[in-house]
């Protein structure tokens, strides 16, 4: 009887430290932890029709009148700058210039002698602002003279193709008639039509791609070059992108395109986190942040900007990258507590059995 008595207070210590041990472990949580990373630059895409155009596409003409003498080229054909690509006879140009000279040289000479009798004190004022004057008058009237001779020539401003020939040799054209349409084969570009709403995102753009359909598979980076600021009758907004080859591929002027563009983060410096990790107390978000160093969890407010359909929260305050927050069991933790972080299921141990 006297043993019974002396083991029961033995019993009632044991009991009472395994109770305690017990209630300790319970307060030890386990929870699990993800990572937080930076939200990826592009939130948005969209999609445009759009065509394929020339980097320059113009036409050329004489800034004279007369007969066309000779096409030096032909459509379709490659031509380097510098190259004379059509001319009309400079026969009456050439008469002018000659007559012009002449002139030039009777009222130069006229002008010098008058010059030296003035600085000699042996001529009147007036006569040597004559002389002078005159003498300007013939060199601009040779110089314009000298510019219609040449400009009976008509040169490629740049390397690229002739697209267009229209007019024939032997035809007598005006001064500023289209002769010759060219296309350069500097980098192509993309032209898109935007409606309003996205014309004002404009200096939004991320990045941009075009897809052409006899390309199968291959994927041009574009350039933004500008947008024009006044809208056609179908209220939409031109805009033209340069493209980047791709592969040595080079699309040619007049195929169809589709252009996608992405647009950033109104906020570079969101992050994304699991919605499960959001509390939220009256108006205001607030994570748990786990501490590794010391295993203790931490409440702090962050700033919601969108909950997305993939079950993610985009945060742009309150947390920072490769910060660990609890995404389960986030309303029975308390500030300051100690928590036990589970460990990642094994991509090899689906559904966590070993």
């Amino acid at each position: 009887m006297k043993i019974y008595k002396l083991l029961i207070p033995v019993v009632l210590f044991m009991t009472y430290s395994c109770h305690r041990k017990e209630k300790i472990e319970d307060t030890v949580r386990s929870v699990k932890c993800e990572t937080v990373i930076p939200v990826e630059d592009n939130k948005e895409v969209s999609s445009f029709p759009g065509r394929v155009k020339a980097a320059s596409d113009i036409n050329l003409s004489f800034r004279v009148s007369g007969p066309i003498v000779k096409i030096n080229c032909k459509e379709g054909t490659f031509v380097k700058q510098g190259t004379m690509l059509a001319q009309i006879d400079p026969r009456d140009y050439e008469t002018q210039l000659s007559a012009t000279e002449a002139e030039y040289k009777s009222v130069k000479g006229e002008a010098e002698r008058v010059i030296e009798l003035y600085n000699r004190q042996s001529a009147a004022q007036n006569d040597y602002d004559k002389a002078v004057y005159g003498l300007k008058q013939m060199e601009a009237k040779l110089s314009a003279h000298r510019n219609a001779l040449a400009d009976t020539k008509i040169y490629a401003p740049f390397d690229g193709y002739v697209h267009k020939l229209y007019y024939d040799e032997n035809e007598t054209v005006a001064a500023g008639l289209p002769i010759v349409a060219m296309v350069s084969t500097k980098g192509p570009e993309v032209e898109i039509n935007l409606p309003s709403s996205e014309y004002l995102k404009r200096n939004n753009y991320s990045s941009a791609t075009c897809y052409i359909d006899v390309y199968p598979g291959k994927v041009f980076c574009l350039d933004l070059i500008g947008a024009t600021p006044k809208a056609n009758l179908n209220q939409l907004y031109s805009t033209r992108f340069k493209i980047i080859a791709c592969e040595g591929v080079t699309p040619t002027p007049g195929m169809t395109a589709m252009v996608r563009i992405k647009y950033k983060n109104e906020n570079d410096n969101s992050f994304r986190i699991p919605a499960s990790a959001l509390l939220n107390k009256g108006d205001n978000s607030y994570v748990w942040i786990f501490n590794p160093s010391t295993d203790t969890v931490n409440l702090r407010k962050v700033k919601v900007e969108q909950l997305t359909t993939d079950g993610y929260a985009l945060i742009t305050s309150g947390v920072k990258e490769n910060e660990e927050v609890v995404t389960a069991g986030i309303n029975s933790l308390k500030e300051g507590q100690t928590v036990k972080k589970l460990k990642p299921v094994s991509k090899t141990n689906i559904g966590g059995i070993l």
